[in-house]
């Protein structure tokens, strides 16, 4: 389910990457007819560089759990990683955010995924 989840994002994100620079809450976005889940949130990076191809990282996280899942343009996987909790930071109860140490060390096109675990 997570796996059709994130092709379908992937797919909507794709054709609205050019517009958003920096990670993006879609749930945020009125222009995508796209919600998650409760307590799901869905970061998107696009790589806007006119020069470059059109890349992109997603990521999802439910606040109920402490597993982040991400995968991006380049990859066919979808790869989790479960960051020791600590409070106010992360685990249980806290929404991904852009800053969260995890997502913050991707980029748009990653293939690396260093430290996360292949699903």
């Amino acid at each position: 389910m997570l796996k059709k989840i994130a092709i379908s994002f992937a797919a909507v994100a794709v054709m609205a990457a050019g517009a958003y620079a920096g990670y993006v809450d879609i749930s945020t976005l009125t222009a995508l007819a796209f919600k998650p889940s409760n307590n799901v949130t869905v970061m998107y990076l696009a790589d806007t560089a006119a020069t470059s191809a059109q890349s992109y990282v997603i990521a999802s996280k439910n606040t109920a759990g402490d597993t982040i899942y991400a995968t991006s343009n380049i990859s066919t996987t979808i790869y989790k990683i479960t960051p020791p909790t600590v409070a106010g930071t992360s685990g249980p109860g806290v929404k991904l955010a852009d800053n969260e140490a995890h997502i913050s060390k991707l980029v748009a096109g990653e293939s690396l995924f260093t430290d996360w675990t292949a699903m």
